[in-house]
């Protein structure tokens, strides 16, 4: 979507992480919208780097932040970073998802 859309083809570019601004909110989305393109995402690198999907917070705080990160984390992200917050309640939540997932955060 980004070679299309910001003519940024990163899938052919020699990094080790990327992290797609994966804005849902900006096209008028669900969370699932998320999930698709962190897909999309993993396809074009490869296995050759790490995806994090980039989730604008406002987007996903409420309900949506758990349906989010599933969608994330389903499709092959190999962690998150936010944009925008998120404040201590929402990260109090990831923390919590975290744990339940056993997922381990990056430090």
């Amino acid at each position: 979507m980004a070679k299309k859309m910001v003519r940024q083809d990163w899938g052919n570019w020699p990094l080790k992480a990327y992290f797609p601004m994966t804005y849902n909110g900006f096209y008028n989305e669900g969370p699932e919208w998320i999930g698709r393109s962190i897909a999309e995402s993993v396809k074009a690198v490869s296995d050759k780097a790490a995806v994090y999907a980039g989730l604008m917070f406002p987007d996903i705080k409420g309900e949506n932040l758990e349906k989010a990160l599933d969608a994330a984390y389903d499709n092959g992200a190999s962690g998150v970073s936010f944009f925008a917050g998120p404040d201590d309640a929402g990260l109090e939540r990831f923390k919590a998802y975290l744990e339940e997932h056993n997922y381990k955060p990056l430090r």
